[in-house]
């Protein structure tokens, strides 16, 4: 199981970024918040917070990184059929996203939802394991 807490360091930075890539208030960009849904982060917005993220972390982040995660995890196992998230698959993600509650993880969802799920302690979390891989 992976902590579900980032640095002060990478939150603070996450949330900057967010504030720049969108034009909300800090004050706005709290931990629980979703960024699709909460925030209304679009896929213009998104390219953009990337972007800003990989500058301010000097990381790189790849779009379906964590579905490519999830795959290789389960091996030979389906992650999903027909593009719904098999029971393993859920599983897989909710290891890989412990901030998320279990409770988002329903049978059901498809992959295109997988960014729905992202909250802003997601992302910091995210991050903050991509620079202890560095």
């Amino acid at each position: 199981m992976m902590t579900t807490e980032a640095s002060e360091f990478v939150t603070t930075g996450v949330r900057k970024c967010i504030t720049k890539a969108t034009g909300l208030a800090v004050a706005d960009v709290t931990l629980e918040k979703t960024l699709i849904g909460d925030l209304s982060i679009d896929s213009i917005d998104m390219i953009d917070l990337i972007y800003q993220i990989e500058d301010e972390f000097s990381i790189e982040i790849k779009i379906g990184e964590l579905e490519k995660s999830a795959r290789a995890h389960l091996g030979e196992k389906a992650f999903a059929v027909d593009n719904v998230i098999t029971s393993d698959g859920l599983l897989v993600l909710q290891d890989l996203m412990p901030e998320v509650s279990k409770d988002k993880f329903t049978p059901g969802i498809m992959v295109h939802q997988i960014p729905y799920l992202f909250s802003v302690r997601s992302l910091c979390g995210l991050v903050d394991r991509k620079l202890r891989d560095c």
